[in-house]
């Protein structure tokens, strides 16, 4: 259930969606900049109610230099563009290296200016007016104003991968001349179904005003998404990947694909350490990727990795009992949900699909031995799941109807699903995976189970950048997964909106190809409600709604180990921000902040 199974954040919904929400600061009161509050600041979530543990604190006072080598759990092969990259996972992790957020989450659940100094949004949420933070530079040199964002936002209407996202649809709105006759494909209006107008206030370039065509009470908690990049390379699809110029603390150096990616300390970062200088300790950051935990686990023991990370059941219970060894910092704030994700689409292929059918989903969800499956491949680290949403977050419910164990009756939907379609035989399913050894194991035990149901599940495994692809157009029937992390509903819009699954081969954020009335209308409650006890409702309505509708396959909560040797301090160390409140630590995969890290 662990290993490197099918995790992915597509890039430009991770910057837009807020599904990176940790941020940067320090428990010191001075960490550099103007000190200022939000104004409306969104509450997401209650976090104290959602623990992390570090297991061995950092020690002794910071000490700046050295290289720090980290071994992540797979490549990013389409580079690091918040707007043009298909991320793994762990490519989040790299752009809290070389980005920076435009707001980021506190622990007392609101939201709190970074690279702006302030979001603050009209009476009915539907105009919100950002100030950006002066002083603070792009790797190139450019100044951060208001221009950036706007670029930033515009640029991702443009995205071929993710102009939906920023609520565009039918192509680039940039190429629409009124002087000339429109054109489908040429010169057409924009279509934007979030974004009426981004002006940047003439008097005063650091001041953004964006106007929306609908309410949206949440916009600051996505903007905890937004990462920047420099308004000289953010509308250069090709070469922004390979060279990503953002305002963070390491700068982009060299990058060898599926080897090793090469930071140098950004020698003019804005936020400053306790010591007077700039962040980062580090003077250098090297990222490997490393699919197979084995091989990971011997780079940390055999001196090649300073610091790995897992979500490994197995390799994080053997850390533990090595605890006195290591550094260890372990995380589950907002983290993603294991799954096996449902393609729901009518036809793949051109051919029926039986997924589509709620009887055979409910069936093959039935037909698995949750706890057992949890004991064997997840080492009982996190308790199993039943929706999306996991204890302390927005929507998490204890009993949201989703289907318990029961072979026999998973074994009857199926039965009478299969005598309705003439098959004799068992029904065969495409059940796809990752590459990755442990993940095939994974999909074999759950394969198992399904043939004492009448199901052949035919494995089918796939290298994890390619992977993404067929998931965003619809070339699978059962993929392994991993998402929908965060501290607030609203980042799941792009995943389960109706207008997001779009049919195959067309790219659909959607991969599941949900098409759920009930879904749409509480998406839209938790978008454009400025009551946060409407906006929970929706979100337990959406848990339910997948509990009774079976869209997926619920597996564990995850669970992020970070484990570094006794010289490397401060993984998982919190920060503040600019205006001195506690920021939430990190979450999703191994978000913590690279700033504060020191080898000793």
């Amino acid at each position: 259930m662990r290993g490197r199974r099918g995790a992915l954040a597509v890039a430009g919904v991770l910057v837009t969606f807020g599904l990176v929400a940790a941020a940067c600061g320090d428990d010191s009161k001075d960490s550099g900049g103007t000190t200022t509050t939000a104004a409306g600041g969104t509450t997401v979530a209650s976090v104290s109610t959602i623990a992390s543990t570090t297991l061995k604190p950092a020690d002794d006072k910071p000490k700046r230099g050295g290289t720090l080598t980290y071994g992540v759990e797979a490549e990013t092969a389409t580079g690091f563009s918040p707007l043009y990259s298909q991320f793994a996972i762990s490519g989040e992790a790299v752009a809290r290296a070389i980005y920076d957020n435009v707001m980021a989450i506190g622990e007392d659940g609101k939201t709190h200016g970074m690279l702006a100094e302030s979001m603050t949004p009209n009476a009915d949420s539907t105009s919100w007016t950002v100030k950006m933070r002066s002083g603070i530079k792009f790797h190139d040199g450019t100044p951060l104003d208001g221009t950036a964002l706007k670029l930033y936002i515009e640029n991702g209407r443009c995205s071929p991968l993710v102009a939906t996202a920023f609520g565009e649809f039918g192509g680039c709105p940039k190429s629409f001349d009124a002087s000339k006759p429109e054109d489908a494909k040429t010169n057409r209006k924009p279509v934007s179904t979030i974004y009426k107008a981004i002006t940047v206030d003439t008097a005063n370039p650091m001041t953004v005003k964006i106007d929306l065509l609908a309410p949206y009470a949440v916009l600051d908690y996505s903007a905890t998404g937004w990462y920047l990049v420099s308004p000289k390379n953010v509308d250069d699809v090709a070469n922004s990947p390979k060279n990503p110029i953002g305002t963070g603390p390491f700068k982009f150096k060299s990058w060898t694909v599926n080897d090793k990616l090469e930071l140098v300390k950004n020698p003019d970062y804005w936020l400053k350490a306790p010591d007077g200088q700039p962040y980062p300790y580090l003077d250098a950051l090297t990222i490997r990727p490393i699919d197979d935990i084995a091989a990971r686990e011997n780079c940390l023991r055999g001196g090649q990795c300073d610091v790995i990370h897992t979500s490994n059941g197995d390799a994080i219970n053997k850390f533990r009992s090595e605890k006195d060894q290591w550094s260890i910092f372990e995380n589950n704030v907002g983290g993603e949900t294991g799954h096996y994700m449902f393609n729901n689409a009518p036809t793949i292929g051109g051919k029926e699909n039986p997924i589509a059918d709620v009887n055979v989903r409910t069936g093959l969800a039935k037909c698995v031995d949750y706890d057992e499956l949890n004991k064997l491949r997840n080492g009982g680290v996190t308790p199993v799941a039943n929706g999306p949403f996991p204890p302390g977050v927005d929507g998490y419910v204890a009993d949201n109807g989703y289907p318990k164990k029961d072979f026999e009756g998973g074994k009857k939907l199926l039965d009478a699903y299969k005598a309705s379609k003439g098959i004799t035989g068992d029904l065969e399913l495409a059940f796809g995976t990752t590459a990755d050894p442990f993940n095939k194991g994974t999909n074999e035990l759950i394969a198992s189970y399904w043939k004492k149901c009448g199901v052949n599940g035919k494995i089918d495994q796939t290298e994890q950048g390619q992977y993404i692809t067929r998931a965003l157009v619809g070339d699978f029937q059962i993929f392994a997964w991993r998402n929908f992390g965060g501290l607030n509903p609203d980042r799941n819009y792009v995943w389960w909106l109706s207008a997001f699954a779009i049919d195959a081969p067309g790219v659909a954020l959607n991969f599941g190809r949900i098409k759920d009335p009930d879904i749409d209308k509480a998406l839209t409650t938790i978008r454009q409600s400025g009551d946060p006890a409407a906006r929970k409702a929706a979100a337990e309505t959406i848990n339910k709604t997948f509990g009774s509708k079976v869209y997926n396959l619920w597996t564990a909560w995850t669970l992020w180990q970070q484990v570094a040797n006794k010289k490397v301090q401060a993984v998982g160390s919190s920060f503040n921000a600019p205006d001195g409140t506690k920021l939430v630590n990190t979450h999703r995969v191994s978000m913590h902040p690279w700033q504060q890290i020191w080898i000793k």
